[in-house]
């Protein structure tokens, strides 16, 4: 099992269900747009 760490921000936790989780729970996080953000980034910055 692969474990991790996140921060969240104050509105993020009392918004969503994170604070109902309990240590060691299963969550589903996808990332996708985090990575088209990344992407684009990237791209725009490798520019020649």
């Amino acid at each position: 099992m692969t474990r991790f760490k996140i921060m969240l921000i104050p509105h993020t936790w009392t918004h969503t269900n994170f604070h109902a989780l309990s240590e060691g729970a299963p969550i589903n996080f996808e990332i996708d747009i985090l990575a088209k953000y990344v992407d684009n980034l990237c791209q725009n910055y490798l520019k020649p």
